[in-house]
């Protein structure tokens, strides 16, 4: 496909979807680079998986541990022992599963931007292919970790709900701060399964190249990249949300 042709396919919307992905890459801590390609590449990923070097999301503080229960009955200590565990387990299952789909979203967000980039004559195709295959590269990696991770969260989701009333008043206020920032995370989490969902659904395009013309693998890309913009900006800023919560710990008194 010629180079006028490529333009013509996203010109339309190629103004708004590279602001969008500048927001993205600057939430994303990824650099914009300098240099992009005509078409999407999908040659095979190399055979060592790259080492991905993307930080990750906050996870539970090692500060979040369970109160005494001095000065309380049996059961009203052992009530607030089990919220602060469940608490606990939500936090720490939640902090997994949010980097890895946070590691996910960085590399989706390079491979769009490797054509957001390249439409506004930033990079190079060359340098834009290269960004697609080291992308590309980390996409069944990323895959497994959310998949792996999602089990252990879901078990322990809404364990930081609402404290028990068993909760010390004294450590009511901690038991809160820790409830707001699940729930802060939860939120992130909801929106990094959607993003963890376009970069699946891309990946099995790119494995399935083969099936398709050129003309409808390119128009089906190209509404990806459109479609990616919105839910990668969304999903950054409420990992970012996450990561300036309040802190979440337990008073022990």
């Amino acid at each position: 496909m010629s180079d006028d042709r490529h333009k013509q396919l996203l010109q339309p919307s190629v103004a708004i979807v590279v602001l969008i992905i500048a927001v993205v890459l600057a939430l994303s801590g990824i650099s914009w680079l300098t240099g992009q390609a005509p078409q999407e590449a999908s040659s095979s990923p190399a055979t060592s998986m790259p080492t991905s070097t993307s930080p990750s999301a906050r996870t539970a503080p090692s500060t979040l541990s369970s109160p005494s229960s001095s000065g309380q009955t049996g059961s009203s200590a052992a009530a607030e022992e089990a919220w602060w565990t469940g608490c606990r387990q939500q936090i720490t299952t939640g902090g997994a599963l949010l980097s890895a789909q946070r590691t996910a979203a960085m590399h989706w967000a390079q491979h769009v931007a490797a054509q957001t980039s390249f439409d506004a004559k930033k990079i190079t195709a060359a340098q834009a292919k290269a960004q697609w295959a080291a992308s590309k590269a980390f996409g069944p990696a990323d895959m497994a970790a959310s998949a792996a991770a999602e089990p252990a969260y879901r078990a322990a989701a809404s364990a930081c709900g609402t404290p028990a009333r068993a909760v010390d008043p004294a450590r009511m206020a901690a038991a809160h701060a820790c409830s707001t920032f699940a729930t802060k995370q939860a939120d992130a989490i909801g929106l990094g399964r959607a993003v963890v969902a376009q970069w699946a659904a891309h990946l099995d395009m790119m494995g399935h190249k083969a099936d398709m013309t050129e003309q409808q693998y390119m128009a089906k890309w190209t509404a990806m990249v459109q479609a990616a913009a919105v839910p990668l900006a969304a999903f950054f800023a409420a990992a970012k949300a996450v990561g300036t919560a309040p802190s979440c710990a337990a008073t022990t008194r």
